[in-house]
Parts: structure tokens; C-alpha cells; sequence
């Protein structure tokens, strides 16, 4: 899933944690937290899960999150 974004900054801000994070990472998504709960239950119930890719369209920034990454 690719969600393209305006701007980061105005987005937000979500606790990640999971394999290749130490310990917990704050960050801040364009995306609403109903749309990230259903995407967390579609990632424990489907053995692929969803691989989501951001993509901040004013300055280039990318950010991915894993299936395996937890957020809450």
C-alpha cells in the first residue's frame, strides 16, 4: 500500500515497535488511528500482513512500516 502525503509534520504521532526497533520509536503518519487498528488486525490474521510505504510528496521523504511492526 503506498499513501501519498502533503506533509509529514501535520500528521499523527504513533508509538512503533517490533523486530529492527529497539525497544519503542515514536512517529509521526498521515494516517487515522481507525484505518491503523484495521490494518493491525488485518496484519495478525493474514500470514503476508500489509507492507505500507508514506511518501511525503512536498519534500521526498519516504518512511515504510513493516507487517511485523506494531502500532499503537
Amino acid at each position: 500500500m503506498i499513501i501519498y502525503t502533503c506533509d509529514f509534520k501535520a500528521s499523527h504521532e504513533y508509538t512503533l515497535s517490533g523486530p529492527g526497533i529497539d525497544g519503542f520509536k515514536k512517529a509521526r503518519l498521515p494516517i487515522e488511528q481507525n484505518l491503523i487498528k484495521q490494518i493491525m488486525q488485518n496484519n495478525a490474521t493474514f500470514a503476508l500482513g500489509n507492507e505500507i510505504l508514506f511518501l511525503d510528496t512536498t519534500s521526498g521523504e519516504m518512511m515504510a512500516l513493516s507487517r511485523t511492526t506494531k502500532v499503537e
